[in-house]
């Protein structure tokens, strides 16, 4: 895993990771900042919440919004609640190797690059040290991926 400094969303090509909740709120840190630069991939989360509408099939998957061909947003579902009403445990620890493996699926049949910020550390209060590691481990080797830390 390379790491770099910047904004994830300055990323014009490749597989961008982040991770939501499973109740279609994105109000706060980078996934705000997606949902204001691409409408999009808000209002496909949104509908895809509703659709499902169980935090027990959600959590753990992932959903693809290809925004061109050279890049694609990934929602990862790596937490059932968000804000206040959110804990950290393992089940979240769970969620991103699960989201991971998924994502590693589609780098290879994209051939494309991911990037990711410091995934479920933020507001989601997740150990980035642990997840980094969960990561590492579930990616292959043969994918770029780049840790974006926010600058």
């Amino acid at each position: 895993m390379k790491f770099i400094r910047g904004n994830l969303l300055d990323q014009t090509n490749g597989i961008l990771v982040h991770g939501v909740n499973c109740v279609g709120v994105m109000g706060k840190g980078i996934a705000l900042d997606i949902r204001k630069k691409y409408p999009i991939v808000y209002n496909e989360y949104v509908k895809h919440v509703n659709h499902i509408n169980s935090s027990n099939v959600l959590l753990g998957t992932i959903q693809v919004v290809r925004i061109n061909p050279q890049l694609i947003i990934v929602n990862a579902f790596t937490q059932r609640l968000y804000g206040r009403y959110h804990t950290w445990g393992c089940e979240n620890y769970d969620a991103i190797c699960n989201t991971f493996a998924r994502v590693n699926i589609l780098a290879n049949e994209e051939n494309m690059p991911v990037y990711f910020p410091m995934i479920g550390a933020g507001y989601g209060g997740g150990n980035f040290s642990k997840i980094s590691e969960l990561i590492n481990n579930t990616l292959d080797p043969n994918i770029e991926s780049t840790l974006v830390v926010y600058e």
